[in-house]
């Protein structure tokens, strides 16, 4: 297999970068993932906001499928109805260094773990190690 330059210079500036580095690297990607899937949903037209945040769901996490997709958008569905989901926040298109903030957060703590954590069931609890899915 060909060795990509680019990739094991990238490999080496990062473990050079030590931890702090890298978890400011992990921090900074996180959020400029964001700000791309909203893009992408701003391009993709008007939506509802269930299916905005199916769309986004689909493009940050795109092993996220079948029935544990379907109960999110379930449970994202009855807390719109009943008033205590109103949607996704859009992330700012800058934001200030804020250490463990993240953006794209729910309005809802429950639905946010749920959402944001893709080891964490939605019925809470952590779920099955989604490396091991096959």
């Amino acid at each position: 297999m060909a060795v990509d330059l680019a990739q094991a210079q990238l490999d080496e500036r990062v473990r050079a970068a030590g931890a702090q580095g890298r978890m400011r690297l992990h921090g900074e990607m996180y959020r400029q993932a964001f700000r791309l899937v909203w893009a992408q949903a701003d391009q993709a037209g008007e939506m509802t906001e269930l299916e905005r945040a199916r769309f986004l769901l689909r493009r940050l996490y795109p092993d996220l499928e079948g029935p544990r997709l379907e109960s999110i958008m379930r449970r994202l569905s009855d807390e719109f109805a009943a008033g205590t989901w109103t949607g996704l926040t859009r992330p700012p298109l800058r934001e200030k260094a804020m250490p463990g903030a993240s953006s794209g957060e729910c309005r809802t703590r429950e639905t946010a773990e749920a959402v944001t954590d893709p080891g964490r069931s939605p019925a809470g609890g952590r779920a099955a190690d989604p490396s091991s899915r096959g």
